[in-house]
């Protein structure tokens, strides 16, 4: 009997055509990818945002923002910060989330983390996961008053475009070379810009609850919250366009 097979010309053929089409289609299946995760993002923070909601209905003012340097804080009590820096020195090593004050309206540390944060997952302190990709707006902290009161849900002028949180990049800070990288629970100006992760884009939520993706080109770090027109993003709550 008469056996044929591929001659080596032509398996070299078939490799190369395999090679071409695989070429051509892994850009197609890692954005297909990265939109999962955007919108498993986009669903996260929207969960977050609407535990800001409830909990700024129950107490009348949002909670504080968790910034590192008050590591020691609690926020189990009313206007307590959302989550809570755990540090050694200046240094950020975990996020305590179930402690923050928002906890008891998530119930669910898995929502702090953005699909696409690989940093998020990392165990920096030996025994504990970070934990925390996204980050509360500076402005709308207490310290960011002249009295140090919380702000109020009435002295937010403009909830629908004044951003609440990011999804911050992880290697955005300011805080210098021993904070670098850290996710401290809020952002400000000049630093701790957003993670363009998502299909060169990022996410962000509101104070009203709702969340929506920009590209980079409408966003342009760092931020100057003077710098953006009324029509677009804002960041002062007391700034109304």
């Amino acid at each position: 009997m008469n056996r044929r097979g591929f001659t080596l010309i032509e398996l070299l053929v078939v490799i190369a055509i395999i090679a071409i089409l695989a070429a051509i289609l892994y850009p197609v299946f890692s954005s297909a990818r990265e939109k999962a995760r955007q919108i498993r993002c986009l669903a996260n923070m929207k969960e977050l945002g609407c535990a800001f909601v409830q909990y700024t209905s129950d107490w009348k003012a949002l909670p504080g923002g968790g910034p590192c340097h008050r590591a020691d804080t609690s926020g189990t009590n009313p206007h307590g910060d959302w989550v809570i820096a755990r540090s050694s020195s200046y240094y950020v090593n975990t996020m305590d989330i179930r402690n923050g004050s928002l906890f008891p309206y998530t119930k669910s540390t898995g929502i702090y983390i953005c699909p696409s944060d690989t940093h998020a997952r990392k165990v920096l302190d030996g025994k504990n996961i970070f934990g925390l990709s996204y980050s509360m707006n500076l402005y709308l902290d207490r310290e960011s008053t002249i009295t140090k009161q919380p702000i109020k849900e009435s002295e937010i002028i403009r909830p629908t475009r004044t951003v609440l949180l990011i999804d911050e990049g992880h290697g955005t800070t300011g805080g210098g070379p021993t904070n670098s990288g850290m996710v401290d629970g809020y952002f400000g100006p000049g630093y701790d810009d957003p993670g363009y992760v998502h299909i060169d884009g990022t996410n962000f939520a509101f104070c009203d609850g709702h969340v929506k993706w920009y590209n980079r080109s409408y966003y342009r770090a760092p931020f100057d919250p003077l710098s953006h027109k009324p029509d677009k993003l804002n960041f002062d709550p007391y700034y109304g366009g």
